[in-house]
């Protein structure tokens, strides 16, 4: 069998949800209400191999401030800790495509994002409401990649992002899905030195 091009690897880390009702959580600026949605269970049955069920940190615990916000747990005793974001659509309506990667949390600390801080999750479900699709992106080849790219990412002006808050922004690299997936199939394949390849 030959190797997983990027786009059969893209649609791994792509999980189809049932999209909720609009009217009914319209109005979930309340994170605590977001991890009620029932996307999130409905993904991790479709992305993780004998899922068993899944346990949601409490607010403000040590978890979630080290990036966990929730545990799969599998038959086996495999478990894996995610970390829940939601993209959500524009004021006016617009259902956004791309993912926003945050290098920065508060620009008047320097305080840096979950795209390169030290996280205790494995994996980022990053939701796109509108489109029903969750991202799973994991964190360890994510936060390689952007270490290797970063620097010619940001030199893309158009697709900087800086988000307003009270007293500070956060800033975001907007990166469309099938670019950073292509980038994180690339790290998964290594070169070692010192193997002389087999000739056929």
């Amino acid at each position: 069998m030959g190797q997983p091009n990027q786009l059969d690897l893209f649609l791994d880390y792509q999980v189809s949800v049932t999209e909720p009702v609009n009217d009914f959580y319209k109005q979930l600026n309340d994170s605590h209400l977001d991890s009620e949605l029932p996307v999130w269970e409905e993904a991790y049955k479709k992305f993780f191999p004998n899922f068993k069920c899944s346990v949601y940190f409490q607010r403000d615990s040590d978890f979630q401030r080290l990036g966990g916000d929730r545990q799969v747990i599998c038959d086996g005793g495999k478990n894996y800790v995610i970390d829940e974001k939601i993209r959500y659509p524009s004021k006016s309506g617009r259902v956004y495509t791309d993912i926003l990667l945050e290098y920065v949390s508060n620009n008047r600390r320097n305080s840096p994002g979950w795209v390169c801080k030290p996280l205790l999750a494995d994996y980022i479900a990053y939701y796109v409401k509108g489109l029903g699709l969750i991202y799973m992106l994991p964190v360890g080849p994510l936060q390689i990649v952007w270490q290797k790219h970063k620097q010619k990412w940001l030199q893309r002006e158009d697709q900087l992002i800086a988000a307003q808050n009270k007293g500070y922004e956060t800033l975001n690299f907007a990166i469309e899905p099938s670019e950073l997936f292509g980038a994180i199939f690339n790290n998964f394949t290594i070169q070692v030195n010192g193997v002389k390849p087999l000739e056929n």
